[in-house]
């Protein structure tokens, strides 16, 4: 089976370097990497031209005609060729044996659509958190999955415990499939949850890669882009089977919130019309700290901007003086 591993990548060659070399080292060979360069300022385009000639398993596609990560990514879709394929982010890193130990359940269960697997974080200087990589397998829930077909896949893809850089897909099971450049930051959580009602997804419970936290990380430069993206996602699916439906609400009420404190002063159009969708949507549980939260953002959206000023700076001093 050919393993198409999909690189996008913008301004980021000495991390890319990184990303591509641990491609390369995979155990299994059948593989061809592909990048896609969003427009990199720097001598990215160079190099890989050099790699090219040395590697034939390396490619370069055309140029992107619709800059953006999800549409990078898109674009890299357009030209895999392999039986399967995985998505690297150009600051992460795979393990040897990644392709090797995500292939193997794809020939075990025909009806599996995604293998994935667990992972370690590491710093900006490729350094391993132990202690974060096993709070973040707690806090999404990937550290109670059993080996092999996961029993519940929705849950498991809306709780993103299916990471997209540590997920292996079978490209005839989605070959259609695309993500969705409006659902933003959380373009991969739409993703997952579209692709597990089309079949099983099996999980690998060993850390065979690494996931790069860092401060040029998406996720922590643009809160906006993920945090209403994620609201996107959400609002896009409705589910027969209740618990699910209750998850998906309680996700993107919670959503709602953090997205109203968000825009409470930079937004407040925007900031009163999520806290009127909150209350519209009000069949979840909606726990006092949500209330108040969105009370509060309420409250700051509807005061005159000098006021609001103020107010937070009253807050702000009562806080110091406790």
């Amino acid at each position: 089976m050919k393993l198409s591993i999909l690189i996008p990548t913008k301004d980021r060659l000495t991390l890319l370097k990184e990303a591509i070399s641990s491609a390369r080292e995979q155990t299994h060979r059948n593989i061809e990497i592909v990048i896609s360069d969003d427009g990199s300022s720097d001598e990215t385009r160079a190099w890989l031209a050099e790699l090219t000639a040395l590697d034939s398993r390396v490619r370069l596609t055309p140029p992107n005609p619709c800059p953006g990560l999800f549409e990078n990514i898109n674009h890299l879709l357009d030209h895999r060729r392999g039986d399967a394929f995985c998505i690297l982010a150009d600051d992460d890193r795979l393990h040897p044996e990644f392709a090797e130990r995500l292939l193997e359940p794809m020939h075990r269960w025909p009806n599996a659509v995604a293998s994935f697997a667990d992972f370690w974080q590491i710093d900006a200087n490729g350094r391993v958190l132990p202690d974060e990589s096993r709070n973040e397998a707690m806090h999404t829930g990937r550290a109670d999955l059993r080996s092999g077909i996961v029993a519940e896949p929705v849950p498991a893809a809306l709780r993103n415990r299916m990471v997209l850089g540590l997920t292996l897909y079978r490209t005839s099971s989605i070959d259609r499939e695309r993500f969705d450049v409006a659902c933003g930051g959380a373009a991969d959580i739409d993703f997952g949850v579209r692709i597990a009602s089309f079949g099983s997804l099996v999980y690998v419970p060993l850390r065979l890669g690494e996931v790069r936290v860092h401060p040029a990380r998406a996720s922590a430069l643009r809160a906006r882009y993920m945090v209403s993206g994620l609201i996107r996602a959400l609002s896009k699916h409705h589910f027969e089977e209740r618990s699910c439906e209750a998850l998906r609400l309680e996700m993107l009420q919670s959503a709602r919130v953090s997205y109203a404190v968000l825009l409470r002063n930079t937004d407040r159009l925007e900031c009163l019309s999520t806290i009127l969708e909150y209350f519209k949507d009000a069949r979840s549980l909606s726990s006092n700290r949500h209330v108040l939260s969105l009370a509060a953002s309420a409250a700051f959206a509807c005061l005159p901007r000098t006021s609001a000023a103020y107010l937070l700076r009253v807050v702000s001093a009562m806080r110091t003086s406790l």
